[in-house]
This record gives structure tokens, C-alpha cells and sequence, in this order.
């Protein structure tokens, strides 16, 4: 069909806007969806200098929070503190 389509041609489509809409709506309602989730990781990060390059190691990961539907947005903050108070060190 490629072959036949000509690029000086002009050519119109007819799209039933209500329908398409409505199939559309109809297909993501059947669809299962999980709620949002707010995921953490942690990485560890290598600089080379000499080499220019830059290396990450994934050290772990988890799961903060999950969003219900009918919530905002967690406080992220107060989350953080809860689940891992003691995790967070800064080395220099």
C-alpha cells in the first residue's frame, strides 16, 4: 500500500469522534491498573577522573508509598523519615 500512496496526493479521513472516543474509554476500563507507586533506590557512585567516566552500582530498592486513587500525594518527607530513619548518612 505504500507503493501506491503518491506524495502529491491529498487524502481525507472520515473519524467518528464519539465512537472512537467511547471505545477508547471502554477499552481502559477493562483494563487492571495499579495504583501509583512511589519507588526508592539506592546507588552507589563511581568517578574516574582520569578516565572520564562515571559508574553506578544499585544497591537497593523499595517501595515508599502506594497512591490511592482518591488521595493527593503523600508527604514524601514524612514517608522517608518513617521508613528508614537511620539509613540516610552523608559520608565526606
Amino acid at each position: 500500500m505504500g507503493e501506491k500512496i503518491k506524495s502529491k496526493t491529498c487524502y481525507q479521513a472520515a473519524v467518528n469522534t464519539e465512537k472512537l472516543i467511547a471505545d477508547v474509554v471502554d477499552g481502559l476500563d477493562r483494563e487492571k491498573m495499579e495504583p501509583p507507586r512511589i519507588v526508592a533506590s539506592k546507588v552507589g557512585v563511581t568517578v574516574h577522573a582520569q578516565k572520564d567516566e562515571l559508574d553506578y552500582q544499585l544497591f537497593g530498592q523499595g517501595v515508599l508509598a502506594k497512591l490511592a486513587a482518591h488521595h493527593g500525594p503523600p508527604n514524601i518527607v514524612q514517608v522517608w523519615r518513617i521508613s528508614s530513619p537511620t539509613s540516610r548518612r552523608r559520608s565526606s
